[in-house]
């Protein structure tokens, strides 16, 4: 029922909550957070040049990797991320989801 061995947080970091809905904000401001770090003031559109794996993202976020994808798939019909080749083009409207 547990569904396996979870992460521990780094320190600082935020315990993942477990249950509905907690993986999908949580990986948006992981998005928002790595664009940031990469292209400090390009808030209008926010790129992440290096771009993650799913499994990278799931072990950040402290999900499973099966999360990430259906997250990432769901912001993808949004229109909330775009997918270029190793770069994700976050969408300013993806702040929204991070709340």
């Amino acid at each position: 029922l547990g569904g396996g061995p979870r992460r521990r947080p780094r320190p600082g970091e935020t315990p993942a909550a477990p249950g509905r809905g907690g993986g999908r904000p949580r990986l948006a401001r992981t998005l928002l957070d790595l664009a940031r770090d990469e292209s400090p003031g390009a808030d209008d559109e926010p790129i992440i040049r290096h771009r993650p794996t799913h499994r990278e993202l799931a072990e950040m976020i402290g999900t499973r990797r099966e999360t990430v994808s259906r997250a990432l798939n769901g912001f993808t019909r949004k229109g909330l991320v775009t997918v270029q080749g190793r770069c994700i083009r976050l969408s300013p409207q993806l702040m929204t989801h991070a709340a």
